[in-house]
């Protein structure tokens, strides 16, 4: 069984994921520790302070990994904001996207040390649904479940996680609305002014 886990990054892919294999006895792949253990990365960008990776060729060398993998183990969890562009050619069981409101984002990132720039770039992403929408695109809703991370910790995003997998309940969408919860929060008009100058 394979199962994804996308989202923007800061929501909380890494520590919910490595915990979903853990507690479904299967193994985690970390998609962006991969590409640069693989010598996949072709450029770093100075600007964005981020790496780029051959896209192609990570998909074909996760392809031969994940194969690997999925012969030895009953469960594989593949983790990363660009799973949705690279795992292809399984049968992929589930897609968890996770979201977390963008102004704990905020938070999440500069407290990684991310410069302003890509704070926003990232939170612009959430709220426009960037992972969501690409997930679509790449694997349909039927095996999408959205989760909502704000304010909760690993292990209980994990747990429910778990509980939709064992009882296969998915084409869990639109569990969040962003602008409508900055807007009841009173800072809507705040968020879009400073995207507006990143």
């Amino acid at each position: 069984m394979l199962v994804v886990v996308t989202g923007t990054p800061g929501v909380g892919k890494t520590a919910a994921s490595s915990l979903l294999a853990e507690k479904l006895g299967g193994v985690y792949i970390d998609i962006n520790k991969f590409a640069l253990e693989n010598d996949l990365v072709v450029d770093y960008d100075e600007h964005r302070k981020t790496f780029v990776v051959d896209v192609d060729a990570l998909r074909q060398k996760l392809s031969e990994e994940v194969g690997g993998l999925l012969r030895k183990h009953s469960v594989v969890v593949a983790e990363s904001h660009l799973a949705q562009h690279v795992v292809k050619g399984f049968e992929v069981r589930v897609v968890f996207v996770l979201r977390r409101c963008p102004l704990e984002l905020v938070e999440v990132l500069r407290g990684r040390g991310y410069s302003e720039e890509k704070v926003w770039e990232n939170v612009e992403a959430e709220l426009l649904d960037v992972c969501l929408v690409e997930a679509l695109e790449a694997f349909g809703r039927n095996i999408l479940y959205e989760i909502d991370c704000t304010d909760r910790s690993p292990e209980d995003v994990a747990s429910e996680m778990v509980i939709a997998v064992r009882r296969g309940v998915f084409g869990r969408l639109r569990v969040v609305d962003w602008v409508t919860c900055l807007e009841q929060k009173g800072v809507l008009d705040q968020v879009l002014s400073r995207l507006a100058k990143a």
